[in-house]
């Protein structure tokens, strides 16, 4: 194992330490950090760059631009929700400055997976649920409009 990343971007200035613990578990890099201000996580004024940290652990951390007072990330319900035209312009502004970190789940492809709204928030169930049918379409121009690649190659390329 090379690469973690904490569900839902997790780590935060309160669990900082956690990422000490992946060094030592062998990890290389790590994209767990929201370098920005979300409702839910997030580091308001942490490096939006790749970078390595002190303890030696890459940082990959996830591209996102604002929209209001909070940041949306590259990807996820985010990507799903927003028009594409709008999403292909943040995403172009963000690739000006750096290497965009952009992420999808496998379940993301799925449209017709079991529907579980019971018990759960509605917010919740919104975003998890919303515009499922398109991901795959919208996947598809976003390859066609740009270059992707891995970390291990970002990391090759930038001498990390």
């Amino acid at each position: 194992y090379e690469n973690f990343r904490a569900p839902y971007f997790s780590i935060t200035e309160k669990s900082k330490w956690a990422l000490d613990i992946l060094k030592q578990e062998g990890f290389t890099y790590d994209s767990s950090i929201f370098p920005g201000n979300t409702f839910r996580t997030g580091i308001i004024g942490f490096d939006k760059q790749i970078h390595t940290l002190p303890n030696g652990l890459k940082e990959f951390p996830i591209s996102n631009f604002p929209i209001t007072k909070f940041d949306v990330g590259v990807g996820g319900a985010y990507f799903r929700i927003l028009p594409y035209p709008y999403f292909k312009y943040k995403l172009k502004s963000i690739l000006k400055n750096r290497p965009g970190v952009f992420y999808f789940h496998p379940w993301e492809f799925d449209h017709q997976q079991p529907y579980i709204g019971k018990g759960v928030k509605q917010r919740a169930v919104h975003t998890h649920y919303a515009n499922l049918a398109a991901t795959e379409r919208k996947i598809e121009k976003l390859f066609k409009d740009f270059e992707f690649t891995t970390f291990k190659e970002i990391m090759k390329s930038k001498g990390l």
